[in-house]
């Protein structure tokens, strides 16, 4: 499954690899390799182990994880928008996070549900290891877990991921996906926090994470983070999307373009936004599941539509989730999200 999404990534083998073998791909590459080596060593070990367990490359992997920095800074925009698309809904009854994830369609049928205990060693004896992380990921071959969809049982976080698309892309920070990675070791909501906003040293590239908080009232929050060139810090908003103060619905949608930060963003990257949007603003409010599941799974749209089977695109939804925060359940959709789910995973 890793070798093959590897093989057949052609933007990684036509567009990556041969920037990184240049003079000024190879700076940047070592710039993020000896950032992350400093910060989370860990998580450079993990992709040394895909590379050994495979025979692929390491280079492979860590370019593949640069995939948002190396997007921006080579100009891919002509290889399509990746969509995804978050509407958050409180009633008086309910309060729901629905997410599509659009992927490369080299990526397909290369999702999975990854379960992960992570637990200390001392001398190779497991006997007294302590638990490090413990979460569930929807995650793709060869890629760092916690970019799509990330869940902690143990604190009651869940949190998907919105691609920003500042046109500053920083230098010698820590990329997008590590720190989407790091996420998923959270103890807390604030802890959670404080790994997006990279205190020190700073994102490289912006990205949003929508947060359901089950630590003790559900809760629902909107963090956008951008990077401050050349300063050891990030930029970073949150909002929380406050209870509906009427038995109708609260609605909020947040896609692939910033809603609280000012940013300049590339224009390019946002057609596929205001698109979704309209399209969005067409369709009936959603008061609960099924009215989030008919958004979710609209196809309407000859080139954005909010679930992406156009055969015109590189890039395609290949999953979809409906968190419900009452009832700390999560609905996993492999298919159009009409059809009904194909997972349901507990928060807790």
């Amino acid at each position: 499954m890793i070798i093959g999404f590897m093989e057949d990534n052609d933007i990684l083998n036509e567009e990556f690899l041969p920037f990184i073998r240049t003079e000024k791909g190879q700076q940047l590459y070592d710039g993020y390799l000896r950032t992350v080596q400093k910060h989370y060593p860990q998580y450079v070990e993990e992709l040394r182990g895909m590379a050994e367990a495979t025979g692929v490359p390491f280079s492979k992997f860590f370019a593949a994880a640069l995939r948002p920095e190396l997007s921006s800074i080579i100009d891919l925009d002509r290889h399509g928008n990746e969509g995804c698309t978050d509407i958050y809904v409180k009633t008086s009854k309910q309060l729901l996070l629905g997410h599509t994830e659009d992927l490369s369609r080299s990526q397909e049928g290369r999702v999975f549900i990854l379960h992960a205990t992570i637990s200390s060693q001392t001398d190779g004896q497991t006997d007294n290891a302590q638990v490090q992380e413990r979460f569930t990921a929807i995650t793709c071959a060869g890629m760092l877990p916690g970019n799509t969809f990330g869940l902690l049982p143990d604190c009651g976080l869940i949190y998907t991921i919105n691609d920003l698309y500042p046109v500053v892309v920083d230098m010698e920070k820590i990329p997008r996906q590590v720190v989407n990675r790091a996420m998923l070791a959270s103890e807390d909501f604030s802890d959670m926090q404080q790994r997006c906003a990279c205190p020190g040293v700073g994102i490289a590239n912006g990205f949003c994470a929508n947060i359901g908080n089950l630590s003790q009232e559900p809760e629902l929050w909107t963090i956008e983070v951008a990077p401050v060139p050349e300063e050891p810090r990030s930029r970073l908003e949150k909002r929380q999307f406050q209870p509906a103060s009427s038995a109708s619905a609260d609605v909020f949608v947040h896609v692939n373009r910033y809603e609280l930060l000012e940013v300049e963003e590339i224009p390019e990257r946002l057609k596929s936004s205001a698109q979704r949007c309209k399209r969005i603003s067409e369709l009936p409010a959603p008061a609960d599941i099924p009215g989030l599941q008919h958004i979710l799974g609209d196809e309407q749209g000859e080139h954005f539509p909010i679930f992406n089977h156009n055969m015109k695109s590189d890039v395609e939804t290949l999953f979809a989730v409906i968190v419900d925060l009452t009832k700390a359940l999560v609905y996993v959709y492999s298919k159009n999200p009409k059809l009904g789910p194909s997972n349901i995973l507990p928060i807790s």
